[in-house]
């Protein structure tokens, strides 16, 4: 789960000869299902509950079988493996010892990289109709012939029936179970939809009509995205837009933390909201390139991430570069790129980035002073946030000071400490300072006796 791997289900294995036919009929056993198939049930009688009960044990306990010479549900049993074939045999027979009405339905697959193949998958009646599920895909992948297994993947359980045929084409245009039914050519040209979108609020049969005009367009999915997780929103289409705005939400556990990737910058810790049931961010696109969504399990190695969803950022003009603007100054390389930028920090003592961006043009500078701790002492109203200041020019500074401590303006070996006292009168210190001499200039507080501690410094250039 913690490399950065596309999770293509890449299943190699060809059946025998004798699966050909729509509905499959299940090869003889030799063993009595029942106590195990109840074992797994544990007494419930709701058929949904019993049919997701049965795909989670055969996901959780079945590993798959490239090698094709698993076929049946006593082998796969036995053996703890099989191809999908098998797979689906054994919840036929376990589904049969409770009288839960199954059938195996033969045909192709398609992966996310378009490749079909001969596939095997199953129809399942619960109380109130049939339901698609295919445990094999559930239980995990095949990537370059290795078998990864799946924690928790319910999404192959239950799927909508629009968008299991963009995935799952049967031999019998009956097992479609949508209308109208689609030919083998139309199923081809289909973009692969992962099942998990219908889960985030995808319409299984407003996504078909779009595919089948060759315009939906899906995030890239990476890794292993689990129930557990609780995904509840993420942009649906692959493509989103500079300068708008994208919600996430999770929500479930402790386990899983998530991160947000902009052109490889992480989104502000600020844009996120974390409790112990939610993990929620909204945030403005401020790249030109790619967006990645990121999983972080909390008990993972430091480094070790996952990624879940990949969008291309489609590159905005002015009215974009104006949006962002006007909803985050500090999302702007005029900020982030200036010298001695620290955004987190500038944000966390409560300086206004529409004052640091209007600062930064008006004087044409490419950096911005040094911040030291402390600042959080201050409340700025007005100081230059710009550096280098210039011998000869004035500057105005100008705060509401959080501490009763005295404050002084060094210019090299000047010293400045007479504060306007009609402000003062309003708790504000504010000072003009001329700057005399080239070198630097800083903002400092008594930290006792003789001793002061820098807030803030500028270079002084002639």
């Amino acid at each position: 789960m913690y490399k950065k791997i596309l999770n293509i289900l890449i299943f190699t294995v060809l059946f025998a000869t004798g699966v050909c036919n729509a509905q499959h009929k299940a090869s003889p056993t030799s063993k009595d299902w029942t106590a195990d198939a109840e074992t797994i049930i544990k007494g419930e009688r709701s058929k949904l509950r019993q049919a997701e009960l049965l795909y989670r044990w055969i996901c959780s306990n079945i590993s798959l079988d490239t090698s094709g010479e698993i076929g049946t549900a006593d082998e796969c049993w036995n053996l703890k493996a099989g191809g999908s074939l098998a797979f689906c045999e054994l919840y036929y027979r376990l589904a049969e010892a409770i009288k839960l009405d199954t059938y195996i339905i033969t045909g192709v697959a398609k992966n996310q990289e378009g490749v079909i193949h001969d596939h095997v998958w199953l129809m399942v009646k619960i109380d109130d109709g049939w339901i698609f599920t295919d445990p094999s895909w559930g239980a995990g992948s095949v990537i370059d012939g290795v078998f990864h297994k799946n924690d928790g993947d319910i999404s192959w359980f239950n799927v909508d029936p629009y968008i299991m045929i963009s995935s799952h084409y049967p031999s019998s245009k009956g097992d479609q179970m949508i209308s109208p039914s689609i030919e083998r050519e139309e199923f081809e040209k289909l973009e692969y939809i992962d099942p998990i979108f219908g889960s985030l609020g995808l319409r299984g049969r407003k996504a078909l009509n779009i595919a089948s005009v060759d315009s939906l367009k899906l995030p890239k999915i990476y890794g292993t995205v689990t129930e557990d997780m609780h995904l509840k929103d993420i942009p649906l289409e692959a493509v989103v837009d500079e300068a708008s705005i994208c919600r996430f939400e999770s929500g479930g556990s402790l386990k899983y933390n998530y991160e947000i990737r902009i052109d490889d910058e992480p989104i502000p810790s600020s844009n996120w909201i974390i409790t112990p049931s939610m993990r929620k961010a909204e945030f403005i696109i401020s790249g030109k390139k790619t967006m990645m969504i990121y999983i972080l399990d909390v008990n993972a190695a430091e480094g070790e991430v996952a990624a879940a969803f990949e969008y291309e950022i489609k590159e905005g003009g002015p009215e974009a570069y104006k949006a962002i603007e006007m909803h985050d100054p500090y999302l702007l390389d005029e900020i982030r790129e200036a010298d001695n930028a620290n955004i987190p920090f500038m944000k966390q003592v409560g300086i206004d980035g529409h004052m640091v961006l209007e600062d930064l043009r008006e004087h044409g500078a490419w950096a911005i002073p040094i911040l030291y701790k402390g600042l959080e002492k201050i409340e700025i109203i007005d100081v230059p946030m710009h550096s280098p200041l210039k011998v000869g020019e004035t500057y105005t500074f100008e705060f509401r000071a959080k501490v009763d401590e005295k404050f002084v303006i060094v210019n090299e070996d000047v010293w400045e400490k007479v504060w306007d006292r009609q402000a003062m009168k309003e708790d504000i210190h504010k000072m003009s300072v001329t700057v005399e001499k080239p070198g630097f200039l800083g903002l400092g507080i008594n930290v006792g006796g003789k001793e002061y501690k820098l807030l803030l410094e500028y270079e002084v250039i002639l």
